[in-house]
């Protein structure tokens, strides 16, 4: 085998009942389905000895520690042939799909409701993470098994998806969401990435076979609606395989954009005639727009760049990062940020402080998150996972670090930690920001982008002084 060999499988992973939505402090039942949630594989074996990965990219909140591992055991059994650590899943953040797993969830969401999901109708997660772990598992399967000699052209342009959607104010304060509309608005907090980082890649007669699109922006029009969609990635898919063919495969990968929304153009957001409603499926239906024509306008010069003997790399760590832990003097502060009057709310003041007093005691037994972190080198890109909502500085600092010609950065990735959020973040608060939204702070976010830096720039280091 001399070349890179590439193969692609797609499937349906749609509950086929009501289930509870995750993604939003508030319970939402599931009324219908306005788009199916998509699982999409994509599988490489480099050529002469080279290294393997398949990317597993799935229309889901987030992507549990259970998932997986679960996925990697039955793999170890079923396909020896592919090392199970080699596997990436990772979630595209639609908030209309269902949980996987209540409890990790509900232990990393900082502010509390009391949410209770007791409908006796509705699939439970335990029920719907055994179809997935099936599901899956014939995925990376069929695209693995079905890989062949092909090829692989990298690509570049720019879409606007995202903006930052934390509204920084001159007394210090900021605010997820927070109106322009005051004398003390300063800011958006920080900058956006407009950047989409493209892969397509070619069969063994030369054919498209499939796109990957790297978008640092949560697929989250349509945030807190009571049906499943997929949001713009749904409409992306489409458009692309009216153009491309239906047997076109799409496989998403959320950049870094823990602050960042496709609705978080703050300035501009519900003035009339100035853009559509970005929090409608109007919304949805442009985004999907703005992705398909980018792709379609860098076809015709990937084409020219196609490179059947990549140079395939892929290396699989565990960077160990402290913790952010409370202390016990502030938990009122802390109270006081997920409720304006806690007094008027007992109850759920109280469920706050049961989860400062848990964060402070798996601090003591463990002060340390060990989070998975895949590095790949395909050519000239380089590709570099994170299981957090990563904060946008974070990742355009490691693609600016970063010795690759392209740098793919893809959070939610192997597990769920929630919220990385930024030193000027953390000074400011807001939700996303607040000392329950995350396991890991600042100081373990700056370790996390120097590590990954310096691991992903081995591997080219690496190539350079054979």
């Amino acid at each position: 085998m001399s070349g890179i060999r590439v193969g692609w499988a797609s499937c349906d992973i749609t509950p086929q009942r009501k289930v509870y939505l995750c993604g939003q402090n508030f319970e939402r039942l599931s009324e219908y389905v306005r788009d199916p949630l998509t699982a999409t594989a994509l599988a490489l074996e480099g050529g002469e000895g080279g290294d393997q990965a398949v990317i597993l990219s799935v229309d889901l909140v987030v992507v549990v520690r259970a998932l997986q591992e679960g996925v990697a055991q039955r793999l170890r059994s079923s396909l020896p042939e592919f090392e199970a650590s080699k596997l990436i899943i990772c979630a595209t953040h639609t908030h209309n799909a269902p949980f996987e797993d209540y409890d990790q969830f509900s232990r990393l969401s900082g502010g509390t409701n009391g949410i209770t999901y007791e409908d006796p109708e509705a699939m439970p997660p335990s029920e719907y993470m055994e179809q997935l772990l099936d599901a899956l598992e014939k995925l990376v399967i069929e695209a693995w098994r079905g890989r062949c000699e092909g090829a692989v052209s990298p690509a570049f342009g720019y879409a606007v998806v995202g903006h930052n959607r934390r509204a920084n104010y001159t007394d210090g304060r900021a605010m997820l969401y927070g109106s322009p509309h005051h004398d003390i608005f300063k800011s958006a907090e920080s900058a956006s990435d407009h950047g989409v980082e493209l892969l397509y890649t070619w069969g063994s007669s030369g054919q498209l076979a499939g796109i990957v699109m790297n978008v640092a922006c949560p697929a989250q029009v349509m945030e807190g609606e009571s049906f499943i969609t997929a949001d713009f990635w749904a409409e992306a898919r489409a458009r692309l395989k009216l153009k491309f063919g239906e047997d076109l495969h799409v496989l998403p990968l959320c950049g870094a954009g823990g602050d960042t929304a496709p609705h978080g153009d703050l300035i501009r957001a519900g003035r009339k005639g100035l853009e559509p409603n970005m929090r409608t499926a109007e919304g949805m239906v442009e985004i999907g727009q703005r992705l398909t024509e980018l792709a379609v306008s860098q076809y015709t010069l990937a084409k020219t760049r196609q490179d059947a003997n990549p140079p395939l790399s892929h290396s699989v760590h565990f960077i160990r990062l402290p913790l952010r832990v409370p202390k016990v003097f502030e938990m009122e502060y802390i109270v006081a940020d997920y409720i304006d009057k806690p007094a008027e709310e007992p109850a759920r003041a109280e469920r706050v402080r049961q989860k400062v007093r848990q964060r402070i005691a798996e601090g003591a037994a463990h002060p340390y998150f060990d989070a998975e972190v895949h590095v790949l080198r395909l050519g000239e890109i380089a590709i570099a996972t994170n299981p957090f909502e990563l904060f946008t500085d974070y990742g355009l600092r490691l693609k600016a670090l970063s010795k690759a010609n392209q740098t793919f950065v893809v959070q939610l990735a192997c597990d769920f930690a929630a919220y990385l959020p930024t030193d000027k973040a953390v000074r400011r608060k807001g939700f996303s920001a607040f000392a329950l939204d995350g396991l890991v702070g600042p100081e373990g976010g700056h370790l996390l982008v120097d590590t990954t830096a310096a691991l992903l720039n081995e591997h080219f280091e690496q190539s350079a002084r054979k």
